[in-house]
């Protein structure tokens, strides 16, 4: 898993695609300083999408499967990949009423959207099994938005589809 989480990095890197830990993986990361056993979830500006498109064959080459790519409205908004049982997930954030918005697909629900206002995208660097990720600059307040107040707390049986606080599929009208 660790070494999947610098597989990742290191093509991300290598496209000069500016990306961060999100949703449960910066949860993980954050909180518990371990990953999640099932999936690693990242973000991207929407500006860097064709990058993104450009480096899955380099995923490819590291033995990474494509699981599925996602777009809303003719935009790109997520890649999934499969290696060895772990899924990775890279949502492309865009722009829409003072949000940068991360649209999910899913079979149950289908497509939901999940924002955060701006201000929280400022980062720092934090440092996680001996390499460094940009991570919000207000890390627990980011993980109060996304998870609710009580983030601290873990949740096994937590459903990012219905439980998020920040789902706002008013949105996706915005996109």
């Amino acid at each position: 898993m660790f070494g999947q989480l610098r597989e990742v990095k290191k093509v991300l890197d290598k496209h000069k695609i500016m990306f961060w830990p999100d949703c449960g993986t910066l949860l993980f990361m954050y909180r518990d300083n371990k990953l999640d056993a099932h999936d690693i979830d990242f973000s991207i500006y929407h500006k860097d999408s064709k990058k993104l498109l450009l480096a899955i064959d380099d995923f490819i080459k590291q033995g990474y499967a494509v699981h599925s790519v996602h777009c809303y409205n003719k935009k790109l908004t997520e890649v999934s990949l499969r290696k060895q049982g772990l899924a990775v997930d890279i949502f492309v954030r865009q722009g829409a009423g003072g949000y940068l918005v991360g649209v999910s697909k899913y079979e149950k629900y289908g497509f939901v959207a999940w924002g955060q206002p701006y201000h929280y995208f400022k980062f720092k660097k934090f440092s996680f099994d001996s390499k460094n990720y940009l991570v919000p600059e207000e890390t627990e307040k980011y993980l109060a938005y996304y998870f609710g107040k009580d983030w601290q707390t873990p949740k096994p049986e937590w459903n990012s589809a219905t439980d998020a606080p920040c789902i706002n599929n008013k949105l996706l009208k915005k996109l």
